[in-house]
């Protein structure tokens, strides 16, 4: 009896079992259950959104987009695949590695996508496929839409460029690998703007995972437009000044940050890598030894030569090291220890206080100047011009600058910092690494009172700015100082001509380097300034590689775009 009993009760709290399972199933996650067999037979497309267009600040248009043309094939109606791949590589024999390539991504995607075998295809080729869709039903021409520069190189460290969303890019936040993303430039930076929002299809598919319906969920919506204040006079400027040079220019509104003018020179295709002839350009872009790929704006640090002068200026105006009618008899060296500082100018400037030492960028009185400041002060100094800090401009991977200390010297280098090292840091040598985008900042400081503008190139949001605790008695000191540099018989970049009223100074920085297994000096050529003299609107640096003396490979470029700007 008791074993009928045990065995009754264990039926009815088997039953119970059952029934408490089934009421869990179709009760209290019934509606989650219903959405998983819905998506068993439910898959979502994306549909691209057309990304946001880019414009100049008169109105042209920077980026765009157009209708290209691709190949795609549907998998679900593929016969011989090896046929089919045989046969497009007879046809189009130059771009068999391609379709190779496409063939071996086909195996990750859904059958029930279409998949891109070729990618902007030629006028001369569409009629060909267009014949062998035919012969092979699973092939068909779509019609995608597509990124362009049409100003080419002009724009291009400026606006970088898109390409497909990698499994490494994470940054890029509701992008799905596959996606076409803004990889530099303000295409990355405003890529959330730009990109809009994809539309969806469902697609029905059976258990085979064959198509059986579409149904649309929610239509593309464009991405936002983005206007900027670059101008394209200013840019063909640059690039007629620079030629085959290569180098930077950039232009600033001293108030509000706005960037002008953001030239980097030289400049790399705008040819997006989608098809084969266009991954065979990048190789040639990426293989290129003059680094076209490099920002030389804000990505390329440099020894700034003499422009970095101001800022010891403005050290020992405020530290009440000297004044500025302090004097030093320069002959044309300076005897430190056994070594002898050259100045550039070999036979001497004689007699200079500290305005003519910046008008005529006396080496020796700085040499002087540098050591009675010593490294620690011109660091903090250049630091508090925020020379050792991004400017914050509005794109990607900017790089900071490098000043020198004794803290530094012990960290890195494992060795004490010797007062001769500080002899070359006072006139912008040894370690001393900047941007041009920074010193285009630091200049723009001194033009408008003593605030740093962020640098913006889109006209997003406000201007933001961070002053920088300067008297205004030394930066009116330094204006006028660098006023002169043009304006005196005696200045370094009197020669320019055309622009009496505006201000600057010149620079020459030497850089080692080697040719046929010899060493020789090459030297950068510099020139960082603003104008108008009196009432500064706009600042400039012109920075040119190899090009030789700031004075006559800088400052006319600088001073033509300045003129440019002002109109």
């Amino acid at each position: 009896m008791k074993k009928e009993t045990l065995f009754e009760a264990g039926v009815i709290l088997g039953f119970a079992v059952l029934l408490l399972r089934l009421f869990s199933i179709q009760v209290r996650h019934g509606a989650e259950y219903d959405q998983m067999a819905l998506r068993n037979h439910f898959r979502y497309v994306s549909i691209p959104a057309p990304r946001g267009t880019i414009w100049s600040a008169e109105g042209a248009m920077l980026a765009s987009n157009h209708t290209a043309t691709d190949l795609v094939v549907y998998r679900e109606e593929m016969g011989d695949p090896e046929e089919l791949k045989r046969r497009l590589g007879e046809i189009l024999p130059y771009r068999r590695d391609e379709v190779e390539a496409r063939w071996r991504q086909m195996a990750h995607t859904p059958p029930y996508i279409p998949h891109i075998i070729l990618s902007d295809l030629e006028e001369t080729e569409v009629p060909l496929m267009e014949l062998e869709r035919v012969r092979f039903p699973a092939l068909a021409v779509s019609k995608p839409m597509r990124r362009i520069y049409p100003y080419g190189e002009l724009f291009s460290h400026a606006l970088g460029y898109i390409a497909e969303l990698s499994p490494e890019d994470q940054w890029a936040v509701g992008a799905q690998v596959g996606d076409w993303v803004g990889k530099a430039g303000l295409e990355r930076t405003y890529e959330k703007h730009l990109r809009g929002e994809d539309g969806r299809w469902a697609v029905v598919v059976d258990s085979h995972e064959r198509k059986v319906a579409r149904y649309l969920v929610r239509p593309a919506r464009d991405g936002t437009p983005l206007r900027t204040g670059l101008r394209t006079a200013l840019h063909l400027m640059a690039r007629d000044g620079f030629g085959t040079d290569s180098g930077a220019a950039v232009v600033m509104d001293i108030h509000s940050g706005e960037v002008l003018c953001y030239y980097s020179s030289p400049g790399y295709p705008a040819v997006l890598p989608t098809s084969g002839p266009a991954q065979a350009v990048w190789r040639q872009v990426f293989a290129d030894p003059r680094k076209p790929m490099l920002d030389r704006v804000s990505q390329g640090t440099y020894a700034p030569g003499s422009v970095f002068k101001v800022v010891l200026a403005a050290a020992a105006l405020e530290e009440g090291v000297w004044g500025p009618s302090r004097g030093v008899f320069c002959p044309g060296h300076f005897q430190f220890g056994n070594r002898a500082f050259r100045c550039w100018n070999r036979g001497g400037h004689g007699g200079v206080d500290m305005k003519r030492a910046l008008t005529v960028s006396c080496d020796v009185y700085f040499y002087q100047l540098g050591l009675a400041l010593g490294v620690d002060r011109i660091h903090a100094w250049a630091a508090r011009f925020g020379m050792e800090a991004r400017t914050g401009v509005d794109l990607p991977f900017e790089k900071t600058g490098l000043i020198p200390s004794e803290a530094w010297s012990q960290r890195v280098r494992g060795v004490p910092w010797y007062p001769g090292e500080t002899v070359s840091v006072a006139i912008g040598q040894g370690p001393v690494l900047t941007t041009a985008m920074k010193i285009c900042q630091v200049y723009a400081a001194i033009a408008n009172g003593g605030t740093l503008p962020v640098p913006r190139l889109a006209r997003e949001g406000e201007p933001r700015r961070q002053r920088v605790e300067v008297s205004a008695v030394t930066l009116a000191f330094l204006r006028e100082a660098l006023g002169e540099v043009v304006a005196d018989p005696r200045g370094t970049a009197h020669r320019v001509e055309g622009v009496p009223t505006i201000a600057g100074k010149t620079g020459t920085s030497q850089v080692m380097s080697e040719v046929e297994g010899r060493p020789y000096t090459k030297e950068h050529a510099w020139f960082a300034g603003f104008a108008p003299r009196e009432d500064p609107r706009v600042a400039c640096v012109v920075l040119r590689e190899h090009a030789g003396h700031g004075s006559v490979a800088a400052a006319p470029l600088a001073a033509a775009l300045m003129r440019e700007a002002l109109q």
